[in-house]
């Protein structure tokens, strides 16, 4: 194992990941504490959700479309739905459904940043993708897996804390300290990725493992 190598992949993804999950975090914490930030993150969506529906649209079939539309999809009905939500529904609602709710948010943001991830990857161990045959399709739909991972685990933190705020504001901000840690065990988890990454090239593709027998010769053996 190229210890080097890892190294590089695990801190670009763990520093995405953290970026990514503050983000994130942030705008789902400051929306529950208040009215004005819940519209600009319903609005955010819904830009980003534009954004990705052109990208869909406009896909070759090197880009990632399922991907794109994938976020689009979830940051234009997240949008919507964010627009509806109302203070009572943070203090008053069972933990089952606030858990959906913020998830369905993380998974649209999240999911959003992810599909970015690509653009900073291929500076940082671009060539190490091509030599493995690690095409965008497959990049950006492991880092898109890997954010519904953190919109999960994020959103119990966030309906955890439920029992230690007193406040909507206390219940948003309690959220986001609590969920620190969780950014940096999902950084954790990005050098996991990595360390598959990085090994991408360590087996034998099929061209190497198959040696090719010529009609001639498999018919004078069997002679």
């Amino acid at each position: 194992m190229d210890f080097k190598l890892v190294a590089k992949i695990g801190g670009a993804l763990a520093v995405l990941t953290i970026v990514s999950n503050l983000i994130a975090t942030l705008l789902l914490g400051f929306s529950i504490a208040s009215t004005i930030v819940r519209i600009v993150t319903a609005v955010i969506c819904l830009v980003l959700g534009c954004v990705f529906a052109f990208l869909t649209w406009r896909a070759d079939e090197k880009a990632p479309k399922y991907c794109y539309g994938f976020a689009a999809l979830f940051n234009i009905g997240v949008g919507i739905m964010w627009f509806f939500i109302t203070s009572n529904f943070h203090l008053n609602d069972a933990y089952l459904n606030r858990f959906i709710i913020y998830y369905l948010l993380l998974t649209a943001l999240l999911a959003a940043l992810a599909c970015f991830w690509p653009f900073v990857t291929k500076k940082v161990f671009g060539a190490h993708l091509v030599a493995n045959n690690f095409d965008e399709k497959q990049e950006t739909l492991l880092y898109v897996v890997l954010a519904i991972l953190h919109a999960c685990i994020i959103s119990l933190i966030f309906c955890l804390n439920y029992k230690n705020s007193t406040s909507i504001s206390q219940l948003g901000m309690n959220g986001i300290v609590y969920s620190i840690g969780i950014w940096f065990l999902n950084a954790l988890i990005a050098f996991v990725i990595a360390i598959f990454i990085a090994n991408g090239g360590n087996s034998k593709t099929p061209a190497s493992m198959v040696t090719p027998i010529s009609a001639d010769s498999a018919y004078s053996s069997v002679a």
